[in-house]
């Protein structure tokens, strides 16, 4: 029986596989807030858009772009802001951290911006295999008194099959790595670079 079992689960790979992709992702609903949090990282335009999105419904007077220079700069140049006033948001509706590098940074400087300006709400956007860590990371460091939701454009994946997509399955397996580099006290793993691969 237990020889047989790998040859089930594969056999069995297309009932299964879906929900391991699945568990990953995180997307709540959205209330009024103070900022919309776009972190940086792959797809990172998806993001900008959903971001964008989210600000001309009127949920949030500001666009809080996080993220490191290697990710949302080209030449001095702050691509990520340019898409998003490309995108309608304005530039004084746009608000860019480019310190941090890993998803961990992201959460302290946002808690420190947050304090600094004495606000108490954000929406969270992110890519959808991305948004468990998030969500992990950010319960961690953010105070109870601040109220947020993870929101990301989920029906940008096709998890029906994500495992014949290349990079899909190193995300999704990078991400599970992740994971578990960090519930063991590392913020990113070791030999991989936080936000070069999701």
């Amino acid at each position: 029986m237990i020889l047989t079992l790998p040859f089930i689960m594969y056999a069995l790979r297309a009932r299964w596989l879906p929900s391991v992709a699945e568990a990953l992702i995180v997307s709540e609903p959205v209330e009024n807030s103070d900022l919309i949090v776009v972190l940086s990282g792959i797809n990172i335009e998806r993001r900008i858009r959903h971001g964008a999105q989210l600000y001309h419904k009127g949920l949030a007077p500001v666009l809080f772009l996080s993220g490191s220079t290697e990710i949302i700069e080209l030449a001095g140049i702050d691509v990520a802001r340019i898409y998003a006033n490309k995108l309608g948001v304005p530039d004084e509706a746009i608000v860019s951290e480019k310190d941090s590098r890993t998803t961990f940074e992201n959460a302290i400087y946002l808690k420190k911006y947050m304090e600094e300006k004495a606000l108490s709400s954000f929406i969270l956007v992110t890519s959808p295999l991305h948004s468990r860590r998030v969500k992990i990371i950010f319960e961690r460091v953010m105070p109870k008194k601040f109220r947020w939701s993870v929101s990301c454009p989920v029906d940008s994946l096709n998890l029906k099959d994500w495992w014949h997509d290349v990079p899909m399955t190193r995300q999704v397996l990078y991400e599970y790595l992740a994971l578990a580099h960090y519930f063991l006290g590392k913020q990113t793993p070791i030999d991989f670079v936080e936000n070069k691969v999701e």
